[in-house]
């Protein structure tokens, strides 16, 4: 299991594509990885299951690759 918290935080563009190099890798291996991210694309591009939190509870998951931006905005903008 590797734990990732804002893993893009203070990273050039450079290092973000090493970064997903080496999650895919990982996940290839049946590695769980566990990434709390405010980066909604980046998530998007490497994630099988999004959770959404809020006050420490669950308040969407998904194992679709859905519009991250657009529940974001519904679960916490719009509310």
């Amino acid at each position: 299991m590797i734990l990732l918290d804002e893993p893009t935080n203070g990273i050039d563009t450079s290092a973000i594509f090493v970064l997903k190099k080496l999650v895919k890798q990982a996940q290839q291996k049946k590695c769980m990885i566990v990434i709390s991210s405010h980066i909604l694309d980046f998530v998007e591009t490497i994630a099988t299951c999004n959770i959404f939190l809020k006050e420490g509870h669950i308040l969407y998951e998904t194992e679709n690759k859905n519009d991250l931006n657009k529940l974001y905005q519904e679960f916490y903008i719009n509310r």
